[in-house]
């Protein structure tokens, strides 16, 4: 069985070996929200800056994991092509996102820990969706249900590669984010930094799903024998 060293091995050697086309995947659906959360300051009504979010994280999250499929079962697609089956997901994966966010906030209001807990136990749920075409609360679900064996080390290794994600913008912010004439810049800098690191704990997610399914194939022929 792998162990948690051998997932965040195996989720960089993906990072890195498909570094360029992961980040093509990513920010040719967020740059949108990138720029309009830099213009913020130069009085852009923070409605617009929310709903493009809204709208768009899905549409990225929904690339980013067919283009993660395509790179396992060695399928070349295009990124129009990978746009093209995503928007037919997006609605799907925008439900999923409403259920996902008042879990989430439940889970704050009880404690931090039970946040970050729920986090973990909705991992799969975004593949479900996108991948399995289950609808929100099939995907919230079956995620739910398949994770708890998984749970911990699933936890342990998102908090880890979160932080790795958010850190180095966090160092950038605190630096020159009070610098009233770079601020835009470092905004778009930051945020684009984080987009493309984020990207680890989506593959971290993915490999751990991949590590599900063959477990269960595995107890699956054990009892068949």
């Amino acid at each position: 069985m792998d162990t948690l060293p051998t997932v965040l091995r195996e989720t960089w050697r993906i990072y890195t070996n498909h570094f360029w086309s992961l980040c093509a995947a990513k920010l040719s659906i967020v740059s949108p929200i990138i720029l309009l959360n830099s213009l913020r300051t130069n009085d852009v009504s923070l409605p617009i800056w929310a709903y493009s979010t809204l709208l768009l994280l899905p549409l990225s999250q929904c690339v980013l994991i067919l283009h993660l499929a395509a790179i396992v079962n060695k399928d070349r697609l295009k990124l129009t092509q990978l746009i093209y089956s995503a928007v037919r997901r997006w609605l799907p994966l925008l439900g999923l996102y409403v259920l996902s966010t008042l879990a989430l906030i439940s889970g704050f209001l009880l404690l931090i820990l039970p946040m970050f807990f729920v986090m973990a136990r909705l991992s799969f749920a975004d593949f479900y969706c996108v991948l399995h075409k289950q609808g929100a609360v099939l995907a919230f679900k079956n995620s739910w249900r398949d994770t708890q064996a998984l749970q911990w080390p699933i936890l342990l290794g998102s908090l880890m590669l979160l932080a790795l994600s958010f850190a180095p913008g966090f160092y950038l912010e605190r630096v020159f984010g009070d610098m009233s004439g770079w601020r835009a810049y470092c905004i778009i800098l930051v945020m684009s930094l984080e987009s493309v690191l984020d990207i680890l704990v989506t593959i971290f997610c993915y490999r751990y799903l991949l590590l599900n399914q063959t477990l269960a194939h595995s107890r699956a022929q054990v009892l068949a024998a």
